[in-house]
């Protein structure tokens, strides 16, 4: 299915690749210097992963945007998170892209190196059809979420980093009689024994990004 950039926005949600900010429960048993060269490999990754996309790619980064950086090229445009929580962010952001008229939008954030094209082109195909996308994590949470319309009451309350986030938000979504469906489940990088699990699929590190 042949998707439509004028009415698809993806979210990709970022900070900057900062030794000491990054990757701060990785860090904790392999280091900061350790942990800030995986993250930077995982938005390589993510990059790669988004940059054939033919919608609407924006990303939003939690500190100052940098002019020239790994999202200056690929036709991405540059953003600010608000808000205080991950959730106010989350939902600022959706309301943002709905505001520039944008029906369908996913957002992503940057630490699954799991994630491919064709799966979020899959995730744009499935809002075809369903009001609420959410790829499930293994942790409890999930790595994708997409969404017809602004709903935020997705973004309050909820138990964010913890193992009940998914579980929470279907809850929400039956109360609200939401249809929403599942991709295939997968696995972002936050501790070291998702690194052990996954550090396969990382790429060499551009020195130069």
């Amino acid at each position: 299915m042949a998707i439509d950039p004028q009415k698809n926005s993806l979210i990709i949600f970022v900070k900057h690749p900062v030794e000491g900010k990054v990757k701060t429960r990785l860090a904790t048993t392999l280091g900061p210097a350790t942990a800030t060269q995986v993250y930077k490999q995982l938005l390589q990754l993510t990059h790669s992963a988004t940059r054939p996309l033919h919608v609407s790619k924006n990303v939003y980064y939690t500190d100052e945007i940098i002019d020239q950086d790994l999202w200056s090229q690929g036709g991405y445009h540059k953003h600010y998170q608000h808000g205080q929580t991950l959730g106010q962010r989350m939902e600022a952001a959706f309301a943002d892209q709905f505001a520039r008229g944008y029906e369908r939008v996913i957002i992503i954030g940057s630490d699954n190196p799991q994630l491919s094209t064709s799966d979020i082109e899959h995730a744009f195909a499935q809002l075809e059809k369903h009001e609420v996308v959410i790829g499930p994590a293994h942790d409890g949470g999930y790595y994708l979420l997409g969404l017809r319309k602004p709903l935020p009451y997705l973004f309050s309350n909820m138990p964010w980093s913890s193992q009940e986030l998914l579980q929470e938000t279907l809850a929400v979504l039956k109360s609200h009689d939401v249809d929403s469906t599942l991709l295939d489940w997968q696995s972002d990088i936050d501790t070291e024994e998702d690194y052990q699990k996954l550090k396969h699929l990382l790429p060499a590190l551009d020195i130069n990004a």
